[in-house]
């Protein structure tokens, strides 16, 4: 399927534990993702909110969809 906006497999197949409707987000917006990502970041920091392995690989991945695009 071809996305609105750059994105790998890789990056695809990491998401897609966390966003399972990842397909679907091929045909928004980029913004519209990077939001969704924002806020399962967020939900991935522990209790001081301090980042776990979770929220810095999906911080590592938002970071690589706003470069390459």
């Amino acid at each position: 399927m071809q996305s609105k906006f750059k994105i790998t497999e890789k990056q695809k197949e990491l998401l897609k534990p966390f966003i399972p409707d990842i397909e679907d987000y091929l045909h928004k917006n980029l913004s519209e993702l990077l939001h969704e990502m924002n806020l399962i970041i967020s939900g991935e920091l522990d209790e001081n909110y301090e980042d776990t392995p979770n929220s810095i690989m999906l911080q590592k991945v938002y970071e690589e969809l706003i470069d390459q695009n």
